[in-house]
């Protein structure tokens, strides 16, 4: 896709959120946001990639093309976490006990095999003060953005398959994310460490993303006034929340919205353009990897 510095200036704020929110920095007890604005972004972005694959193919979508798909993420993802994960295990060896080492070799297998969310899930709850001590919690969200990136090609890909317009596409999305966000609610109060890191209850979030690509297709105007309203509601989102805030439930609505908002605005504007926040979006994934171990 065409880079969009109005998205790098996006994941900086995001960044930015959640080293903060980490630090234990007061006035962003809610900086845990970041997460779900780089849950958005995510899903914009795939299905933007994935609706081009399909509309350039002029036949049904080979396996080879969701092949690549899986390859190019993998090509992204991986040499960072891999570094990440060769350091703490060498720096771990000298500084753990051995029953830390070993919990830390299961992180590392966990995050290297895209499932740490689950291996969290069977243990403490992310806001409980003893999972400060798990170095690879995380990624925990790269796991689910790593399932999510499985499932949304053949997802699409049935889609197109039965429908080759974008119509079916937005609706088959709009279900999707729906059906996600329902579950989610119905975890949230039954069991709310599963809504947090489970990836079908995470998935409308990325999938509010999806939608938002098939919006702007149709519309490349700038919203300048819409950009504003979703940073504001993100900087009071972060400022208000805090840890003992149930994550995620209904009013996650409103830092998924406001993502939305932005990404949708098709701005760039003064939140986003500066110099500084352009350096940090650009490296937004390998400061989220190495600022929390």
């Amino acid at each position: 896709m065409t880079f969009r510095k109005d998205i790098n200036g996006l994941r900086a704020w995001a960044v930015t959120l959640v080293v903060l929110f980490h630090f234990d920095i007061p006035v962003f007890s809610g900086g845990f946001i970041g997460v779900d604005v780089f849950f958005v972004i995510s899903g914009f972005l795939m299905a933007g990639i994935i609706t081009k694959k399909l509309e350039s193919s002029s036949t049904r979508p080979l396996p080879k093309e969701i092949i690549e798909f899986y390859l190019a993420r993998a090509r992204r993802i991986l040499p960072a976490l891999l570094a990440l994960c060769a350091a703490t295990i060498i720096t771990g060896w000298f500084y753990l006990s051995p029953a830390q080492y070993s919990e830390l070799a299961d992180q590392v297998i966990a995050a290297l095999g895209f499932y740490s969310n689950n291996l969290f899930l069977g243990q403490n709850g992310y806001f409980e003060t003893n999972s400060n001590q798990k170095l690879l919690l995380h990624t925990w969200s790269l796991s689910v953005e790593w399932q999510f990136y499985i499932m949304l090609p053949l997802f699409m890909s049935a889609v197109w398959g039965f429908r080759k317009n974008r119509t079916w596409q937005f609706l088959a999305i709009c279900t999707a994310c729906a059906t996600s966000f329902v579950y989610c609610m119905y975890l949230a109060n039954s069991k709310p460490d599963a809504a947090f890191y489970s990836t079908f209850s995470r998935a409308w979030e990325m999938l509010a993303g999806s939608l938002v690509y098939f919006l702007t297709s149709q519309n490349k105007k700038e919203h300048k006034g819409l950009e504003t309203a979703g940073f504001l509601i993100i900087i009071f989102s972060a400022t208000l929340l805090n840890g003992s805030s149930a994550w995620p439930e209904i009013i996650t609505i409103f830092p998924v919205l406001a993502a939305a908002m932005i990404i949708y605005s098709n701005s760039n504007s003064y939140w986003t353009s500066g110099k500084l926040i352009q350096y940090i979006g650009e490296r937004s994934y390998s400061i989220y990897l190495w600022h929390w171990p």
